[in-house]
């Protein structure tokens, strides 16, 4: 899936989307990928557990995440099982905003992340 309006403007997330993807895995068990590149992430200050328990995503782009306002993060990704791949760019992907506490857990039960220290070293983020 690619978020993008029709007309090709971004789509504008609001602030809070903590749990916005969670547990989906009934309804979207279909879904593999999900592709970021046309949200508009500005606003958002919370993203804790938003893709928790996506057990059918294999990768997912937020390269084109803006958190420069994002405050949570803890548990984003956690327990999706079939993730290998998260494209994240350090530019967009910004977490100064983040204190420690709040990045934990981000990948926890994310068994076959292959580039899980890699983010981990280039975002400043504990796994």
């Amino acid at each position: 899936i690619k978020f993008q309006e029709e007309n090709g403007t971004k789509v504008k997330f609001n602030q809070y989307c903590a749990n916005m993807f969670a547990n989906y895995t009934d309804r979207l068990s279909s879904i593999n990928s999900l592709d970021f590149s046309g949200a508009d992430t500005s606003n958002v200050t919370y993203m804790s557990w938003m893709f928790s328990d996506c057990h059918n995503l294999t990768s997912i782009d937020v390269s084109k995440f803006d958190t420069k306002n994002v405050t949570n993060i803890s548990g984003m990704f956690s327990n999706c099982h079939g993730l290998t791949y998260i494209n994240a760019d350090k530019k967009s992907f910004n977490t100064k905003n983040l204190s420690s506490w709040r990045r934990e857990a981000m990948f926890s039960g994310c068994i076959n992340l292959l580039n899980q220290q890699y983010l981990e070293k280039q975002l400043g983020i504990n796994g």
